[in-house]
C-alpha cells in the first residue's frame, strides 16, 4: 500500500513538472519581490520547475502575466534583470548574464568617457581653486590671453591622463596620476610646455596680486569684525606666490563622488591638478569637475513603441498603496497621525514584504490591468521616492524618472536607467529589517546595528530607500551626526562594524589602538578611508582626549572637501607614498551627553526622526534666532517638545604619520521605553546649562547666521521665540 502511494505521488510530481515553458500558459501578479522569490512564485503558478541563483537577490522585479506562454514570461523577466535561463535537471535556472552586465558597464564607461572628453575640450582656463588677482574688475585682453594659455595647458594635462582612464574610476575611488609617481600613484607623461604655462600664469598672477583688491572682496559689514574677516579670508583661495625654481612634479588627483554627492546626482569625476616643489610644498593647485549628472547622457532615451498609450486613464490602487503614498511622496508630516502609523506598519517588515511593492509595484500591477498588458520591470531602490497618482499617465511618469522601458507585443518591459548603480546600491533587506527592529526597541538605530548595516551595504549612505526609512521608519538610519565626520563618516562606520568586542570596548571608553592591531580586512578598510575620494588629511597632531568644540567653518570645509584636493603636504599618496605604516596610532576620545528627538507631531519634516546632540540642537536654536522673520527661518526646525535620551560620542584621530592625521566621529544614541519627553522650557537644569554653554561657543558665528537670513529679509514668516 505504501509503495502504491509513493508511486502515485512520484507519478503526480513527474506529471506536474513534465510541462515545458513553450507548452504551458501562466497568469501571475507579483507587484514586487526579489528576483529569487519572483521565480519561486512563477514556478508554483506554472507547474514548471524554476529556480534562481542567489545572486539574483540583488534585483527586485515586478511580474504581471495574463494568460501568456511561460517562455515569454521567463524571457521578459530575464531581460528586465539582466539574466539568462539555463537548463538545470528537470527544470530551468535563472542566472546573472555576465555578457549583459559587462555590456552595461562598457556602455556606462563609454558614455562617461565621451562626457568627460567633452568637458575637457570645453575647459576655459577657470578653476574652483585658482586665485583671482583682479578683485572686482573685469579681466583685460592680456588676462583673457593668459586664461586661454592655461586652458590649453589644462586640456593637455588631462588629455595625457585620458578620458577613458578617468571614466573607469569607480564610485568613491580616487586615483592619483603623477609625472614622478610614488608606489601609490600612476605614472603619466605631460607636455613640458603645459607645466610652463601653469607656472607662467601663476607668476603673472603673483605679480599682479593686489592686497587692497582682496580687501575689497570682503563685505563691508565684516571688515571691522576680525573673526568674520578671518573666516572670509579662509574661504578665499590662497594668494599666488612666485615660483622661482622648476616644479619637482605634477600630480592629477581624480576621484568619483560617493555618498550624498552621488545621491544628489553628481557622479562626474572631480580632478585636482597640482604642481609640487622639491620640498613637497604645493606651488599651484586647480580643481575641476568633469561631467556631472548621475544619469545625464549615460543612457540614451528609449524610443518607445507607437503602441505605448499616451492618454491617461484612471487606475484603481489598492488601499495600502493609497495609505502609503503620502509617506513615500511627502514624508511623515503629510498624513494624519493614525494613518501615518498604519503606513509605517506597512514598511515595518522589509525582509518579508518588499518595500517597493507597496506603492510602486502595486501601481504597475494596476496599470497592467487597465492597459491589458503584461509587465516585467526591475525596480531600483531609488524608485521609493517616486510618487504615483491614480492614473496611467502618473505611472508612466514614475517609470520615466528611474527606468528605461518599452511596450511591445503586449509586454511592458523595463530596467533601471543605470542598472550598474542599481545593483551596487541595492540594500540588503535583512540588514534593513535588523535596523527597523532595533529602532523600534531603542527609539533610534544604535551604533552596533548601524555599523553592521554599513558593513553590509557599501553604498548605503547614498541610497534613497535608506533616506526614506531613516526619515519615516527607523530614526538614526540615515542620520549620521550632523557634526560627525564629514565625508569620513560612512567609511569610519564600516570600519567600526568590523571591530571585535575588545576594540569596541576601547572605543566606548576611549583609548589608543595601534594600526598593527588591525586585521588585514580592517587595514584594507582604513586604506579605503585614507585614499578614497573625500578624505581630508590635516597637518599636525590631532587631539581626541578633549571634546572638540563646534566649528561651523570646519563643518562646511568637510562637506565641500570633495571639490578640493590635497597638495603635497596633505596628499595621501604623497604622505603615504609606500602605503600606511603599521606604526600609526588610532586615538579615540569617548564622551557622554544627552540626545534629543522631536516629540511626535511637534516637528517639521526636516527633524521628524532626526536624532540631535547638544551641538545640533544649540545650532538650530542659534540659526532660528539669527534668521527669525526671514525666508530662511521656515527651514529651521522649531522644537517645543523633545524626547531626551543618551549619546555616546566617539572622536577618532588617525595619527598615521608624525605630522599628519585624519579624523572623524561616531555617535551611539539610545532612547528606549524609559526616555522622557520635556518641553524646551522644562528641560533639566543641567541640560539647559550645557545648551547655554554650546550657544555661547557658537555666538561668534552670529553675524554669519544673520547674513544667511538676510538674503530673504522681509519674505519670511514670524516665528515664536525659541526657549
Amino acid at each position: 500500500m505504501r509503495f502504491c502511494l509513493a508511486a502515485c505521488a512520484l507519478t503526480f510530481a513527474v506529471a506536474a513538472y513534465s510541462q515545458t515553458p513553450e507548452t504551458v500558459k501562466v497568469s501571475v501578479s507579483i507587484p514586487g519581490a526579489r528576483a529569487t522569490v519572483v521565480v519561486e512564485q512563477l514556478s508554483a503558478a506554472s507547474g514548471v520547475r524554476l529556480t534562481a541563483d542567489r545572486e539574483m537577490d540583488a534585483d527586485v522585479a515586478v511580474l504581471v502575466v495574463k494568460d501568456r506562454p511561460l517562455k515569454e514570461a521567463m524571457d521578459m523577466l530575464a531581460e528586465a534583470v539582466d539574466g539568462r535561463w539555463l537548463k538545470s535537471g528537470s527544470g530551468w535556472k535563472l542566472l546573472p548574464s555576465a555578457a549583459k552586465r559587462r555590456k552595461d558597464i562598457q556602455t556606462q564607461i563609454s558614455a562617461r568617457t565621451g562626457e568627460i572628453g567633452k568637458s575637457i575640450q570645453e575647459m576655459d582656463g577657470s578653476s574652483s581653486g585658482s586665485f583671482n588677482p583682479f578683485g572686482g574688475r573685469s579681466p583685460g585682453e592680456e588676462d583673457k590671453q593668459s586664461a586661454n594659455q592655461v586652458a590649453q595647458a589644462q586640456r593637455a594635462i588631462l588629455t595625457s591622463v585620458g578620458p577613458a582612464r578617468l571614466a573607469a574610476i569607480g564610485r568613491g575611488e580616487r586615483v592619483v596620476f603623477s609625472t614622478s609617481p610614488t608606489r601609490m600613484q600612476v605614472g603619466i607623461r605631460v607636455p613640458g610646455n603645459a607645466i610652463q604655462a601653469l607656472v607662467a600664469q601663476n607668476n603673472a598672477a603673483a605679480a599682479k596680486y593686489d592686497a587692497n583688491a582682496l580687501e575689497d572682496e570682503i563685505p563691508p559689514m565684516f571688515r571691522n569684525n576680525e573673526f568674520m574677516k578671518e573666516i572670509m579670508q579662509r574661504a578665499m583661495p590662497k594668494p599666488p606666490v612666485e615660483i622661482k625654481s622648476a616644479p619637482a612634479k605634477l600630480i592629477v588627483a581624480a576621484g568619483r563622488r560617493s555618498g550624498i554627492f552621488a545621491w544628489m546626482g553628481m557622479s562626474g569625476p572631480s580632478v585636482n591638478i597640482s604642481l609640487l616643489g622639491a620640498d613637497g610644498s604645493t606651488l599651484v593647485t586647480e580643481s575641476h569637475s568633469l561631467g556631472g549628472s548621475r544619469f545625464g547622457n549615460l543612457f540614451p532615451d528609449v524610443e518607445h513603441e507607437e503602441e505605448k498609450p499616451t492618454e491617461s486613464k484612471p487606475i484603481e490602487l489598492p488601499a495600502d498603496a493609497i495609505l502609503a503614498s503620502k509617506l513615500t511622496m511627502f514624508g511623515p508630516d503629510e498624513s494624519e497621525p493614525e494613518d501615518r502609523e498604519k503606513a509605517k506598519a506597512l514598511y515595518a517588515r522589509p525582509a518579508q514584504r518588499e518595500p517597493l511593492s507597496i506603492v510602486q509595484g502595486a501601481a504597475l500591477a494596476a496599470y497592467a490591468d487597465v492597459e491589458n498588458v503584461s509587465v516585467a520591470v526591475c525596480l531600483p531602490d531609488s524608485m521609493i521616492s517616486n510618487g504615483v497618482g491614480a492614473d496611467t499617465g502618473s505611472v508612466r511618469a514614475m517609470l520615466d524618472a528611474a527606468c528605461t522601458w518599452e511596450v511591445e507585443n503586449g509586454w511592458l518591459v523595463g530596467r533601471p536607467e543605470d542598472p550598474v548603480a542599481a545593483r551596487e546600491d541595492r540594500i540588503s533587506r535583512g540588514s534593513l529589517q535588523a535596523a527597523v527592529s532595533d529602532a523600534a526597541k531603542n527609539g533610534s538605530v544604535t551604533l552596533d546595528v548601524l555599523a553592521s548595516f554599513a558593513a553590509a551595504n557599501k553604498y548605503g549612505d547614498a541610497n534613497a530607500l535608506v533616506q526614506f526609512y531613516g526619515q519615516s521608519i527607523a530614526p538614526g538610519l540615515a542620520g549620521l551626526s550632523l557634526m560627525g565626520g564629514g565625508n569620513t563618516a560612512w567609511p569610519l562606520l564600516r570600519l567600526y562594524g568590523t571591530f571585535d568586542a575588545e576594540l569596541k570596548m576601547i572605543a566606548q571608553r576611549g583609548g589608543t589602538v595601534s594600526v598593527s592591531r588591525l586585521s588585514p580586512n580592517q587595514r584594507a578598510m582604513l586604506n579605503e578611508m585614507v585614499f578614497s575620494e573625500g578624505a581630508v588629511l590635516q597637518r599636525g597632531q590631532g587631539v581626541a582626549a578633549s571634546r572638540k568644540d563646534f566649528d561651523f567653518f570646519e563643518m562646511m570645509e568637510q562637506g565641500m572637501s570633495i571639490f578640493g584636493g590635497g597638495g603635497g603636504s596633505t596628499e595621501p599618496t604623497e604622505v603615504f607614498g609606500q602605503g600606511i605604516s603599521p606604526r600609526g596610532q588610532i586615538h579615540i576620545g569617548a564622551f557622554d551627553e544627552s540626545a534629543f528627538q522631536a516629540a511626535e507631531g511637534d516637528a517639521e519634516i526636516m527633524s521628524q526622526t532626526m536624532t540631535l546632540g547638544l551641538d545640533e540642537l544649540a545650532l538650530y536654536q542659534m540659526l532660528g534666532r539669527a534668521t527669525q522673520g526671514t525666508a530662511v527661518s521656515g527651514d529651521i526646525p522649531r522644537l517645543t517638545k523633545v524626547k531626551v535620551g543618551s549619546r555616546k560620542l566617539m572622536q577618532f584621530v588617525f595619527q598615521l604619520h608624525p605630522d599628519v592625521y585624519l579624523e572623524g566621529s561616531l555617535t551611539d544614541d539610545k532612547f528606549g521605553s524609559g526616555a522622557q519627553t520635556h518641553t524646551m522650557s522644562g528641560l533639566p537644569m543641567s541640560i539647559k546649562q550645557e545648551l547655554d554653554a554650546r550657544r555661547e561657543q557658537m555666538s561668534k558665528y552670529e553675524m554669519l547666521f544673520k547674513m544667511m537670513g538676510a538674503f530673504g529679509e522681509g519674505q519670511g514668516r514670524q516665528d515664536p521665540p525659541l526657549n
